[in-house]
């Protein structure tokens, strides 16, 4: 008769997630980014690595011109290598002072603590190459695993993400209640149903 919140620990009531900037053109970007701060997001998520590195570089810049307070998350969905990921950052000017975070920016294979992540073996065997955030999403894991995970990676340290796929209110509610329920989670990208028709 309680609420998973409080079920998993009740750490925090109040969580302030991130909002995904959606792809498109440099003023598609800009008018994104201005829309968000007006909605009072001042953590923004910019998907990039589709075939574009030059556009995807100005439009990042552009969200950072209008958005300058805003902590940037950048998510290439396994595009780069680590090469190509390291020499695009350079392209981003003054905006790569803002990225807080450069998820997913190489293949699984190439350990990435995002796709890479989906059981506690797996952080047991990233941890073994230094810190790195780990990103939670239950659809990939299982509810289950994802809590176990979730405590292995706040014993040794590792910062915590929860973000999700393509998914409902209902299933992002549980993951919310997961974060707050342990606490301390770093990112909270859970805004699909933002983007959803009711």
């Amino acid at each position: 008769n309680i609420s998973l919140h409080h079920l998993w620990g009740g750490a925090e009531h109040q969580l302030i997630r991130d909002i995904t900037i959606p792809t498109g053109d440099v003023t598609a970007a800009r008018n994104g980014a201005e829309t968000a701060v007006r909605r009072g997001f001042n953590q923004l998520k910019i998907k990039v690595g589709a075939g574009n590195d030059t556009l995807d570089a100005a439009r990042v810049r552009a969200i950072h011109e209008v958005a300058p307070r805003a902590s940037l998350i950048i998510d290439a969905n396994a595009a780069f290598t680590a090469a190509q990921a390291l020499r695009w950052l350079g392209e981003l000017g003054d905006a790569r002072s803002a990225v807080t975070l450069f998820e997913q920016p190489v293949a699984r294979e190439d350990l990435a603590a995002d796709e890479s992540a989906r059981s506690v073996t797996d952080i047991v065997s990233l941890h073994k190459h230094g810190s790195f955030v780990v990103n939670l999403k239950i659809t990939k894991s299982g509810l289950l695993e994802a809590l176990n995970m979730a405590q292995l990676a706040q014993s040794l340290g590792c910062p915590l993400m929860i973000g999700g796929m393509v998914e409902t209110e209902i299933t992002m509610s549980v993951s919310a209640a997961l974060a707050a329920g342990f606490g301390g989670f770093r990112v909270i990208d859970l805004d699909t149903p933002l983007f959803m028709d009711n």
